[in-house]
């Protein structure tokens, strides 16, 4: 409505609030349209999205506090048919609804413009100050319903390793035994690197799923310390409880199941429940190992995250954890920590809670999620990192291991720990 006080001319802007942000559209020259006091017009005004479209699908998708982002959900991680890590499962999947599972702080992320249709969904990180992790969710059902087909991690960070320069951080290209690696600067879902500080933990995975748990809301360095794990919230902003079996309403811990008619019926089990921590049943075949309890080495898979040759390891697989261009580092002859076993160059300072290589990356110890318990253990004490690779005991995989006393660049460890993740170049 003009109003009645004068005659509007000239270009007209208007001004809307659309999922918490503004938003402008224009009537370009109005005076020709005359716009005349005390009366009514309609206006088509097209109001664009400013939200980036993803062309690289992946497990993990880094958003700015205050950034948006469409991401299909109907494409399981990154999409490679031929890195499926001997499954047999479907790249691609019919979703229903898309809902939130868990978030590091109450509404730190919304999801708008899913369709059945368009399989696709906008993720906005709501506060332009707020940094965290959230983990949402593709369900067979509508409104939340049914089976979980698959779930993302969306890690909404300041950080940027892909910009050049890197944006609020670093990136560091480390020549080892067999070759040169490029590392992020921090762990997977860090939102920080500094020193002795929680938000630079990042997230833990057992070995060869995609699905982060979150970590320890505290550092106490003490062999009888008991940790509560880092507090998270559904949608509602409710805070979602951890408890040491299946009572809790966030992170559960279930006993693997053992099977010798699907070989991979645990790891369908985990892409229905993300938030389940399979504890491992021990088998001296396959040790601790959440994918299979069939003491026979003949049911693990090696594959998972592309590591299964440590001499050639393969592309990255769907089930890989770290964003788009980026994956879990992985023996190429050598460990791809094999720079780092020197004490005058990765040094550890005690009030740090980890070490830092060349007086430039810094890793912290964050510790680990037990592999027979999901329980937390040693945090500020042990520095434990999944590589890709499995050990030459095969049943094992190969990690990354120090503490105050030393190093262990060739260090292996049953399947079913939880321990972080430091993304390297693809």
């Amino acid at each position: 409505m003009v109003p009645n006080e004068t005659a509007l001319s000239g270009s007209l802007k208007f001004t809307f609030t659309v999922d918490g942000k503004d938003v402008t559209g224009m009537v370009e020259d109005a005076s020709t349209v005359g716009l005349l006091t005390g009366t009514q017009y309609m206006f088509d005004i097209t109001i664009n999205s400013s939200a980036v479209e993803v062309t690289n699908t992946a497990n993990c998708y880094m958003i700015p506090p205050g950034g948006n982002l469409i991401i299909p959900v109907n494409v399981k991680g990154n999409g490679n048919s031929n890195a499926l890590a001997n499954t047999g499962l479907a790249v691609n999947h019919m979703a229903a609804s898309v809902g939130i599972l868990w978030e590091t702080s109450p509404g730190l992320i919304s999801l708008v413009g899913f369709t059945s249709e368009n399989q696709a969904v906008q993720i906005t990180a709501k506060n332009a100050s707020k940094t965290g992790n959230a983990i949402i969710a593709a369900y067979g059902g509508a409104n939340q319903t049914g089976d979980i087909l698959w779930s993302w991690h969306i890690w909404v960070t300041d950080y940027d390793p892909d910009k050049t320069p890197v944006g609020n951080g670093d990136i560091y290209t480390i020549t080892n035994t067999n070759g040169s690696y490029i590392w992020m600067d921090r762990n997977l879902g860090a939102t920080t690197v500094t020193p002795a500080t929680i938000t630079t933990m990042g997230l833990f995975y057992q070995w060869g799923r995609k699905d982060p748990f979150p970590g320890a809301s505290n550092y106490y360095i003490s062999e009888n310390s008991v940790y509560t794990s880092l507090p998270i919230y559904n949608a509602n902003g409710t805070v979602l409880t951890e408890e040491s079996g299946t009572s809790g309403t966030g992170i559960k811990h279930e006993a693997a199941i053992a099977t010798t008619i699907d070989r991979i019926v645990n790891l369908k089990n985990s892409i229905k429940k993300p938030m389940t921590y399979y504890c491992g049943v021990n088998g001296s075949e396959i040790g601790y190992d959440w994918y299979t309890v069939s003491n026979d080495r003949q049911y693990q898979n090696d594959a998972l995250w592309g590591g299964a040759d440590k001499t050639t390891p393969t592309d990255k697989t769907i089930f890989d954890p770290c964003p788009s261009g980026w994956k879990v580092p992985a023996w190429n002859g050598a460990s791809p920590w094999s720079a780092f076993n020197n004490e005058s160059t990765f040094t550890w300072t005690t009030a740090n809670y980890g070490r830092t290589y060349n007086n430039e990356t810094f890793y912290p110890s964050v510790g680990y999620r037990d592999c027979s318990s999901g329980a937390l253990c040693y945090i500020g004490s042990y520095g434990c990192y999944w590589s890709a690779s499995i050990c030459s005991t095969p049943r094992y995989s190969y990690r990354l291991h120090f503490n105050s006393d030393g190093i262990n660049v060739n260090r292996n460890d049953h399947r079913a720990y939880g321990f972080p993740i430091r993304c390297v170049k693809e």
